[in-house]
């Protein structure tokens, strides 16, 4: 077990994915009555809570020879910011990576509002963001952030068919992410230095150095 990495999922949507595609040690975190809809406003309260407990799994492994460093919490939404929680309470340092996907917004605008996952987090902190703006945050809340298709709305949520179109474009980041797992052609993108370069367009076309998005992540 020492030499498997292990994987924490908030939320298992991406259960699958690892389970197909590698040799994982995965645990789920599971705290569905606690974040269903529509009681997100007490789920938020609860992140500080959820991360608690989820620390202890981390001390835990520790104890069992599996050092922190080789821990990847991955979390989706509000699970994001419990991944952050769970990495600061543990008692035996923080894990070496967190993913947030489309960390969650609503109640978490400011780091006054609730403490929310940000790159001292864990050694490395990769986010991908579906649904800027909206249900998930602007950031930039990693030390590489990646905004999937603009990171606003995803291809295919503004069809009619589709009922909450903020709803289908936030949980595309889980999608992504699994996909991503055993994809051999992976997700790549263009590096921008900031926001605001990015909206004037001034990084289109820099495909020198471009960066792969999801599990396989450059980490350096």
């Amino acid at each position: 077990m020492t030499h498997i990495a292990v994987i924490f999922l908030i939320k298992g949507f991406i259960l699958l994915a690892y389970l197909k595609n590698g040799n994982y040690n995965v645990f789920s975190v599971d705290w569905g009555p606690l974040a269903k809809e529509p009681c997100y406003f007490s789920a938020a309260r609860s992140v500080p809570v959820v991360g608690k407990c989820a620390a202890t799994l981390v001390d835990a492994i520790a104890a069992a020879g599996v050092p922190p460093d080789r821990v990847h919490i991955v979390g989706f939404s509000l699970g994001s910011h419990v991944s952050g929680h769970a990495s600061r309470k543990a008692r035996v340092g923080k894990v070496g990576r967190i993913t947030g996907l489309d960390p969650a917004l609503p109640m978490f605008a400011s780091t006054f509002d609730e403490p929310v996952l940000d790159p001292t987090d864990a050694t490395f902190v990769d986010v991908i963001h579906t649904n800027a703006g909206n249900k998930g945050k602007l950031g930039p809340n990693g030390h590489v952030d990646f905004y999937a298709n603009g990171g606003f709305m995803q291809p295919g949520c503004d069809s009619s068919r589709v009922y909450d179109k903020h709803s289908c474009s936030h949980s595309r980041a889980a999608e992504l992410f699994a996909e991503s797992i055993g994809s051999k052609e992976g997700f790549w993108g263009t590096p921008c230095p900031d926001w605001i370069d990015r909206i004037m367009g001034r990084c289109a076309g820099k495909s020198d150095n471009q960066q792969l998005m999801g599990e396989r992540v450059d980490k350096r």
